[in-house]
């Protein structure tokens, strides 16, 4: 069986199954700090849920992604979608109805959850938080808000939720679009000394 991982031929065990393969192969990306993109199998993409029916795996392939390289994409679908943030919570608050959008309350706050991970995960792979001294602070900010907006949510106090999406994390989101392109060159940087270094 020949391995490849990112078009680099990786030497395993003449008699290895495919399960083995896959093993040596997590080994290696998880030693490499990256990330499973695509995977072929003699030749076939292999998608999520797919199913191997007894194939004679002669060739598995992977292409993979950093971890900062996934930062890069979210950080650029994050500004791409940024002002969606707004532009929902607007719609919401000088909406004519009274009743409550729970749809697009749903989209704001997974929206919210979605930029928490992103900020953890930056801090996490890039030296982010030793160039901003503030950063943990920022992150601590940010987490404090969404909880108490979940909390509103589920005390369904509207007026408290809608307080804190437009003033606490809306303050908070306007600060992040005012440093996405800070956090976007400081990921690449990283991540350029990482390949000139290997």
């Amino acid at each position: 069986m020949d391995i490849f991982i990112d078009n680099k031929r990786h030497k395993v065990p003449k008699n290895i199954g495919f399960s083995g393969a896959m093993d040596e192969i997590n080994r290696v990306l998880k030693k490499q700090d990256k990330i499973l993109q695509n995977l072929y199998v003699n030749g076939k993409e292999i998608i999520e849920n797919s199913i191997l029916k007894g194939q004679n795996v002669k060739l598995i392939e992977v292409s993979t992604r950093s971890n900062r390289g996934v930062i890069m994409q979210s950080l650029g679908m994050l500004e791409e979608n940024i002002d969606n943030y707004f532009d929902n919570l607007d719609e919401i608050l000088n909406s004519e109805s009274t009743m409550v959008e729970y749809e697009k309350l749903d989209e704001i706050l997974i929206f919210v959850a979605w930029t928490y991970g992103i900020l953890i995960a930056l801090k996490e792979n890039t030296a982010i938080d030793l160039i901003y001294d503030d950063y943990d602070d920022f992150i601590f900010e940010f987490k404090k808000a969404f909880e108490e907006a979940n909390q509103a949510l589920e005390a369904e106090d509207t007026v408290q939720l809608f307080d804190i999406l437009d003033y606490d994390l809306g303050s908070l989101m306007s600060g992040i679009e005012d440093n996405i392109r800070v956090y976007y060159e400081q990921a690449e940087k990283e991540e350029l000394r990482k390949d000139i270094i290997n």
